[in-house]
């Protein structure tokens, strides 16, 4: 009876700490379901909720505090986010060097790594596809759109002191920041014709102050 105990015990143990279904437990807490629908839809929906929150003495305490106060879900976020380093965590599924094989990873990793110790400065892991933040808390966005729009006028100077290429320097799949093509202009690389053979300068700015930066900046 007793060995039968200890088995259910330890089965019951087990399922809550690795099986992925185990997470609807979560939802005994009404103020878990964003966290577990956003990770649910995304591709961490086949990881329990106790890879990055493991059974610990704190967690267990977190878990009293919800039973107790209820915080809502901001509450929770604004709490917990600053405790949980998560780079470390991240680093159990995701490998180093695949990171830093992005380019806007290659940028910020230092940063989430030294500074923050977190990949969620940027990441939101309930939801990983979706930017937790926008680029705009650090960045400017008055000097990023004055900056993107001399892009064309400087391209175009080069252009005429004979740089050919330099186009391709945002506008090519080789490129650091890889700026979509239209299918015209995909259709006119086959046929060998270059940029100018349609577009007529001075070009227009590039406008991005309505733009998502992950749309190139990738």
């Amino acid at each position: 009876m007793i060995a039968l105990i200890l088995a259910s015990g330890i089965g019951a143990l087990t399922f809550v700490n690795y099986a992925p279904e185990a997470n609807k437990l979560c939802l005994a807490c009404h103020n878990m379901e964003p966290f577990y629908r956003g990770l649910s839809a995304s591709g961490h929906g086949e990881v329990n909720c106790h890879k990055c929150h493991p059974l610990t003495p704190s967690v267990v305490k977190e878990l009293f505090i919800q039973l107790t106060e209820s915080p809502s879900p901001a509450e929770i976020k604004e709490e917990m986010g600053p405790k949980i380093s998560m780079y470390e965590v991240c680093l159990t599924c995701h490998k180093e060097e695949d990171l830093a094989s992005l380019q806007i990873h290659e940028a910020h990793l230092e940063m989430a790594i030294e500074v923050i110790g977190s990949c969620d400065v940027c990441h939101n892991p309930h939801s990983p596809s979706d930017l937790d933040v926008s680029c705009r808390k650090c960045h400017d966005e008055v000097d990023a759109v004055r900056e993107h729009w001399l892009f064309h006028e400087e391209a175009t100077a080069r252009l005429e002191r004979g740089d050919i290429n330099v186009c391709l320097e945002c506008h090519s799949s080789t490129a650091t920041w890889e700026i979509e093509l239209s299918p015209s202009c995909i259709r006119g690389q086959i046929e060998g014709k270059n940029c100018f053979d349609c577009h007529e300068a001075p070009l227009s700015a590039p406008d991005i102050s309505l733009r998502q930066c992950i749309e190139c900046h990738r």
